[in-house]
């Protein structure tokens, strides 16, 4: 059995099942980095001119060497991204075949990078999908980016590929047979989507809180565990954009 690991949890990173490989995205490396996690690819689905807007740390880990694919849309690869270097690891995500994966009645659509790694999933012949530790959290992920990735899950599904959801995402949620949640600030749109995951919505504000209260330590820590990540890994080679001219 082929098994995929996409993101992991931000406080005790691992791999839940043994042997399977390992996918996240954009600068969480540094969260991974420390723990000794290695990943077999990882996703910066965003345009050229984002990922210069990207922290340093990223910057710099990007164009530098991996053994890993890192993919990303066509127009990024080969290109000077960030100054004058491309990121050698780029691979194009193989969009045609991706969007052919979709069956829905309607026009397909990527709402995350989340639902590019479980088309990428489906496309690479997984057999086992493990997204348990995928948060999506603040408003504009669950009113945006969670239908979509739940409509990918379901065509993981419907391909007989086992799926393992949060419980957050996969909670047996009837609307009108359960206590409406009605001590939280704000009607909307917070309540209303806490009130489709009741066991989300208090796990979501005892997070949140912590992370509030601590903001700038988590900030420190992040960074400690980004130089002590430095410090075993070889210097990255950074490769220059050739002028094919």
């Amino acid at each position: 059995m082929r098994a995929i690991q996409i993101n992991f949890d931000f406080v005790a990173p691992k791999i839940h099942i043994k042997g399977a490989d390992f996918w996240s995205c954009n600068g969480l490396h540094v969260l991974t980095e420390p723990y000794g996690i290695e990943p077999t690819g990882w996703f910066q689905v965003h345009r050229p001119e984002d990922i210069v807007k990207e922290r340093p740390e990223h910057q710099e880990w990007l164009i530098s060497h991996h053994e890993f694919p890192i993919w990303t849309h066509p127009e990024t690869v080969g290109k000077a991204v960030i100054g004058e270097y491309a990121i050698p690891a780029a691979v194009s995500l193989p969009m045609t075949e991706l969007d052919a994966l979709w069956t829905w009645p309607f026009e397909v659509g990527y709402g995350s990078t989340f639902s590019y790694q479980i088309a990428m999933a489906i496309h690479m012949g997984y057999d086992m999908i493990d997204i348990r530790d995928v948060k999506l959290t603040d408003v504009r992920e669950r009113a945006i980016e969670v239908p979509n990735f739940l409509l990918w899950v379901g065509e993981a599904h419907k391909r007989g590929i086992d799926v393992i959801l949060s419980q957050e995402l996969s909670h047996p949620f009837k609307y009108g047979q359960a206590e409406r949640l009605t001590d939280l600030p704000g009607w909307l749109p917070l309540q209303v989507v806490n009130d489709m995951f009741p066991g989300w919505s208090y796990e979501t504000r005892r997070l949140f809180d912590l992370y509030k209260r601590n903001v700038s330590e988590w900030e420190v820590k992040r960074a400690e565990r980004y130089n002590e990540a430095q410090k075993r890994r070889i210097q990255p080679v950074r490769i220059p954009l050739l002028d094919n001219s």
